[in-house]
Parts: C-alpha cells; sequence; structure tokens
C-alpha cells in the first residue's frame, strides 16, 4: 500500500474550560503518513492562576499564591521520540509559595522569596516578546500515554520562559555548531 501524500491529514479541535475558568482552543493535526510529524497548536485566555493548586502541589511542592494568566499560545510538533516548538506567555501579579515537604501546606518562606526573586512576577505585553518565548525540547517517555507527552511539552516551554532557559538551550546548540 502506498504511503498517503504528505499534505493529508485529520484535525482535532478542542474548545473547553480549564479548570473551570481559563479558555482553552486546542489543534491537534494528525498526519495520515507516518513519515511526517503531529502538530499541536492552541492558545489558553483568561485564567486564575490559583485554580492550578490542587494539581501543582501534589506534583511540584509549590503553589501559586497570586497571578493571573491573560494569555499563553503554544505550537510544537512531536512524534513517537521528541517534542519540539515554543510557547509565548502573557501573565500579570504572579506570586508563588514554595510548600514544606514534611508538612501539608505549610509554606517554606526562604524558598518562597528565593523562587519569587527567580520568576518574574509579570511577563506581559509590556516586556520584549523574547523574553516571553520558552522553547519546548524533549524526549517523550514511551511508557505514557501522548497526552502526558502534551502536558510535558507544554511545561517544558513554560518552564524555560521562567527560568530563561530557552537563552541557554538556543546558545548551546549555536556553539556545538
Amino acid at each position: 500500500i502506498d504511503q498517503p501524500e504528505k499534505d493529508a491529514f485529520c484535525t482535532l479541535i478542542a474548545d473547553c474550560k480549564v479548570m473551570d475558568n481559563g479558555a482553552l482552543h486546542a489543534a491537534f493535526t494528525f498526519p495520515l503518513n507516518s513519515t511526517v510529524n503531529y502538530e499541536a497548536t492552541g492558545n489558553l485566555r483568561n485564567m486564575d492562576l490559583t485554580s492550578l493548586n490542587p494539581t501543582l502541589g501534589n506534583l511540584t511542592r509549590i503553589e501559586i499564591k497570586e497571578g493571573t494568566l491573560n494569555d499563553l499560545h503554544y505550537t510544537f510538533s512531536y512524534n513517537d521520540n521528541v517534542s519540539t516548538g515554543e510557547v509565548l506567555i502573557n501573565y500579570s501579579n504572579l506570586n508563588l509559595n514554595a510548600l514544606k515537604k514534611e508538612k501539608e501546606r505549610e509554606v517554606n518562606k526562604v524558598l518562597s522569596a528565593v523562587i519569587n526573586t527567580v520568576v518574574k512576577s509579570n511577563k506581559d505585553k509590556s516586556m520584549d516578546q523574547d523574553k516571553r518565548i520558552g522553547e519546548i525540547s524533549i524526549e517523550r517517555d514511551k511508557r505514557r500515554f501522548v497526552f502526558q507527552f502534551w502536558w510535558k511539552s507544554l511545561l517544558d516551554g513554560l518552564q524555560s520562559t521562567f527560568t530563561d532557559n530557552n537563552k541557554k538551550k538556543k546558545t548551546q546548540k549555536e556553539s556545538s555548531k
């Protein structure tokens, strides 16, 4: 059987609320030709970031004290092995708490102060766009479902916007050429 054309694909489009407040629009392109990468694009708008706390606290030992996600755009392509792309973020009034490991929901004030020094409280349209872009570049854990891979891709991009790792990654790639 011949491979389908490179531009033959199916598209899944989803619109929903995330954690019952942020408006998510996502589009997934599934190529019919196995030699072409899958693609995911979308945006998330107007989200009270504190609504993520039930998920974040258990995964990261961090809670969001306050903050608003004004807009998040993402685009990445992926295959069975890797995901690459970028996110563009616009948020305001972000304030984080680091939680102690030993005690549930108790705040580590020293670590919280350090985290809030590193993570900018505002990355909105007043900031240069280059400083609001994060790079997605991760390998897939093939033992997990693709949904986890999508989530990890976004998380990787977000992490690089908060820590400016995208500049380090780009510098490493440029120096290895």
